[in-house]
């Protein structure tokens, strides 16, 4: 290494980045390290949805949607039944960290599975053009 290229290394006196180091290796977030706030849109992940059930004691089905990898955080989840939401039956859980940097989340809602309903998971996010939507599959019931 040169006498120039050791002097281009990050001076922890002054917490200024040299050229030779990022700003990000800096402690002290300086006005030339600030990035703009990026757009609607811009550096999101698409959500990836799973629809699964599972029998309940009182002789009904939970159907419940995963949706996960998803960024950034703000994400609309809803059941249909036959195309119309149901919010009322439709319970959530919170939006939880992942921990490589997406989110995840889930729905559910008590079906009765004797009815001939259809259901689908719903799914709004700013990195979607539409909503996403996944149907359970009623001949994999239990798998």
């Amino acid at each position: 290494m040169s006498e120039n290229q050791r002097s281009a290394v990050w001076d922890p006196i002054s917490a200024a980045p040299s050229p030779a180091q990022p700003c990000l290796l800096s402690p002290v977030l300086l006005p030339q390290c600030r990035l703009p706030l990026p757009e609607v849109g811009a550096g999101a992940e698409r959500p990836v949805a799973q629809v699964s059930d599972r029998p309940s004691r009182d002789g009904c089905t939970t159907l419940s949607c995963l949706v996960h990898s998803f960024y950034p955080k703000d994400i609309s989840v809803i059941s249909l039944k036959n195309g119309e939401t149901q919010p009322q039956e439709t319970s959530h859980s919170a939006v939880l960290h992942s921990t490589d940097g997406t989110y995840q989340t889930w729905a559910t809602i008590k079906i009765n599975q004797s009815n001939n309903h259809d259901y689908t998971c719903s799914v709004e996010h700013v990195s979607l053009g539409a909503a996403l939507r996944v149907a359970w599959d009623k001949s994999r019931m239990g798998e």
